[in-house]
């Protein structure tokens, strides 16, 4: 895995299992690893508002 997603994934995750929302402001050079973690999260089940990018 890319360093950009692991990190997005530890600040991620955790705020959205305890139920806060999120807003995920990735670099421009990283714009797949933004991409990548919403759409796992999307087939988590996570609430499509909850996972916009």
């Amino acid at each position: 895995m890319e360093l950009p997603f692991l990190t997005a994934i530890n600040t991620v995750v955790p705020a959205l299992v305890a139920g806060n929302a999120v807003v995920l402001k990735h670099a421009s050079q990283t714009l797949l690893a933004g991409e990548r973690l919403a759409a796992a999260l999307q087939k988590a089940a996570f609430r499509p508002i909850s996972c916009k990018t």
